[in-house]
This record gives structure tokens, sequence and C-alpha cells, in this order.
């Protein structure tokens, strides 16, 4: 019998009414999913970490669980967003055996629709996580497949790329993905969310687990390209540990609604994370980024540093909490959230804050909302640019510190290309973008 919690949240009720089988490797987290899901709901107006974020465009509408295999298999009929020098691989259907064999060295790939045994570093992948978010908890309950990388070495860029569904009527996807990072290793992920091959409405709820080992540096760099139609909610995790590197960008372009929820734990002594994000909504658009850095374990340090912009009636949010904890002295957290409103109807919420049990620490955070400033229009204009160029260049300026922080050069671009492209200067936009 379904709760009573969830007579409002007609998604978690359909995804528990219509439950995959409870077999296989994934059973466990199916069966966990199902509970956390039927225990406590989806979040609504009364949950803190979502008061700001209205689910109506998610719970209200009919999704139906989509077949992977068949979005993937569009998306790689159309690879524009595929990025020279990375191994680009499309979520969806197992690549055959023959792919997974020539992929280069320090690359190893697992998922669970695989037959034999189960690698020992994908083994935690498939162990339910008891304090898991509502919309993790509901990608468990619908999940069909988990994907495992282990990168090992220097190996080449990995690119992981999440079609829209192909299907017309209201569709959802549940990709799941874990990515090891072995001892020592040096290496870059990317992930990249791209609906707008959607026929119709579309959800796609992602969960991405990092785990760094000893002295690995991970960067990873998650890119969400937005449609008017496409809903993207995404629960990231990243686990450091000792003496590890983190280097997390963020970047949300558009979207009905595109929410990243990126919790960063330290465990182990040494580790630094230097988190980045840009997020731009527009016109209808919501777009909200939540991050969690749990300092558990003292002499660590995290760096935050987020901008965002709102176009239109375009709402944009940014929640950020990092916790120390009583036994994390000599801990290091900075928070820095600037915001630009670029129109008179544009709404920033933004809400950085502390929780320390510590007194030998070093924190401070600090937000900005503001918009563009007028003598800066003035002095480009009287060097000969109209109004429209001169905030075009102005608000790319505010956002080249983010785009300019991603290493990758193919990922970098891509990323110039797409928010130029929405600030509507085309003739600009392949200016900069070459630049």
């Amino acid at each position: 019998m379904i709760s009573p919690v969830l007579d409002a949240t007609r998604l978690a009720q359909r995804a528990l009414g219509g439950r995959l089988e409870l077999s296989g490797p994934l059973a466990e987290l199916r069966r966990q999913g199902a509970a956390l899901l039927e225990a406590k709901g989806l979040p609504g107006p009364r949950d803190e970490a979502w008061r700001f974020t209205s689910l109506r465009g998610v719970t209200d509408v009919p999704f139906q669980r989509a077949k992977a295999s068949e979005s993937a298999l569009r998306a790689s009929s159309t690879p524009k967003h595929e990025l020279a020098g990375a191994v680009s691989w499309v979520f969806g259907e197992v690549p055959a055996a023959s792919v997974i064999q020539a992929l280069p060295p320090g690359i190893e790939f697992w998922s669970s629709r695989q037959s034999g045994p189960i690698p020992a570093w994908a083994k935690a992948s498939l162990t339910p996580e008891k304090s898991a978010s509502p919309f993790a908890a509901l990608n468990a309950c619908e999940l069909e497949d988990v994907w495992c990388f282990r990168l090992s070495g220097s190996p080449a860029p990995l690119q992981i790329i999440y079609p829209g569904p192909i299907e017309a009527t209201p569709s959802m996807l549940t990709p799941r993905v874990r990515v090891v990072v072995e001892a020592g290793a040096h290496a870059c992920l990317i992930e990249t969310t791209t609906p707008e091959g959607a026929a119709g409405p579309s959800l796609t709820n992602s969960v991405s687990e990092i785990f760094v080992g000893p002295n690995a540096e991970l960067e990873h760099v998650r890119i969400s390209l937005g449609t008017p139609q496409s809903r993207q909610i995404s629960s990231v995790s990243a686990e450091l540990t000792r003496d590890s590197r983190y280097r997390s960008r963020l970047l949300s372009l558009g979207g009905a609604l595109t929410r990243t929820d990126l919790t960063v734990a330290f465990t182990e002594p040494g580790a630094h994370a230097d988190l980045d994000g840009l997020y731009f909504a527009s016109e209808g658009e919501q777009v909200d980024h939540h991050t969690v850095v749990e300092h558990r374990v003292g002499r660590c340090e995290s760096l935050q540093k987020y901008k965002g912009l709102a176009d239109g009636n375009g709402q944009a949010i940014f929640d950020g909490i990092v916790r120390v904890h009583s036994g994390a002295a000599g801990t290091s957290a900075h928070q820095q959230n600037r915001n630009l409103l670029l129109a008179e109807n544009a709404v920033i919420h933004t809400k950085p804050h502390l929780e320390i049990e510590n007194d030998d620490v070093k924190c401070t955070h600090g937000a900005t909302v503001g918009r563009l400033r007028l003598d800066e229009q003035f002095y480009l204009q009287s060097r000969g640019l109209d109004l429209e160029t001169a905030r075009t260049l102005l608000v790319y300026a505010f956002a080249s510190e983010i785009i300019d922080g991603i290493t990758l050069p193919a990922a970098r671009n891509l990323v110039r290309r797409e928010f130029l492209k929405k600030l509507g200067n085309p003739e600009l936009s392949a200016e900069l973008a070459e630049a």
C-alpha cells in the first residue's frame, strides 16, 4: 500500500506502482530506492532545500519510463556534442564486447547488464545509500542499468552523453554512473546532458557517483543543455580520500527545470576541492544549483565559486552549505556566489551558509546580486558598439572566468558556443567562439 505522504506526488506513485522486478544485481538498489520513496515521497515547498524550486512541471506530468537504448541510438546519429580528443560514450545500450576491449589504456568499463563476475572496484555501485536524496531514490526505483568506469594512470578524457528520450509522450530516463579514479591517477570526466532530440516533454533524472583515490586528481565537467520541454534533475556525489584533488565545473544553460545537487565529502586528510559553477535561466526557465560540502576530517580545503544569470522572467537559484564537523580541525572553506539580473522580471535566490562545529578553521562566504553597470555600457557604446553588442560583451566577460577554467579545449569551446548562442547574438558568438 502506498503511503498517504505520496498523495500529491504522482510521479512517485507511478514509480512505486510500476516498479521493476526486484531481481538481478540491481535488486537491492531498487528495493532500497522504493523503500525511501515510499517513506518520504518527493520534496515539496515545505522542504527547505526545495522551497524555491517548483516541481509541478515534474510531478504533475505523466512521465513514463523511456527506453535508454533507443534514445542512445538517436543520439549516436547526431554526434555534434561529442568532444574531440575524448572517449565519448552515449548512455543506453551496453556497447559490444569489441568496443569495450578497444578502450584506450587507463579506462575500464563494467555494466550491470554484463554477465559474469562483478569486478571488485564496481561492487560499491550496487550498494544502496541510506541517506540518498528523494530523486536519487526515484532513480534507483526506476533503474535499468548502472555504468561503472575505472580510471588509472593518465587516461584519455572520458565523455558520457545523456540523450533525451525519443518518445513523443512524456518520457523519463534514469542514467546512473559510478567513476572510480585510482590512486595516483590524473583524469578528466565530462558529462553532457543533451535533451534537444526529445520529441516531447522529457525528464532526465541522473545519479553520478565519484570516488577519487589517494593522491589522485580528477577534473569533472558537467554540462547541462536545456530546452523548453526538458526537465533535468542531477544528483552528483564525490568522495575524496587522502591528498586527492577534485575540480568540479558545473554548467547549466537553461531548461524548463534544471537542478543539480552536488555533495562533496572529505573522508581523509589532505584533500582539496575546487568547485566552480555557471548557470543561466532565460524566459520561462528555472535553473537551480544546490551544493553540500562535508568536511568530516581535518586539513582539507574547499573553494566554491558560482556565477549565475537570469533574463526575461527566468529564475535562478544557488543554495550552498559547508559543514565543518567537530573533528575537522585545520579546515579551510570558502564560498563565493555572484549573480547578474538581466531583466526587470528576472529572479535570483542565493543562500550560501556555513555550519561549523570546530574553532580551528578558516571559513568565509559571500553573495552578490546586481545588474550591468550603465557606465560600462556607455563606455563600450562610446567606442562604436551598439547597445546589444555592448551588453553581450559585458555578460560574456562576467561568465568567462568560469568557462575559461575548463582545461579540455573541446569542452571549453562547447560551453562557450552554447553560452553565446543563448545570449542571442550569433554574429558576435561566432567571433568570440573562435577567439
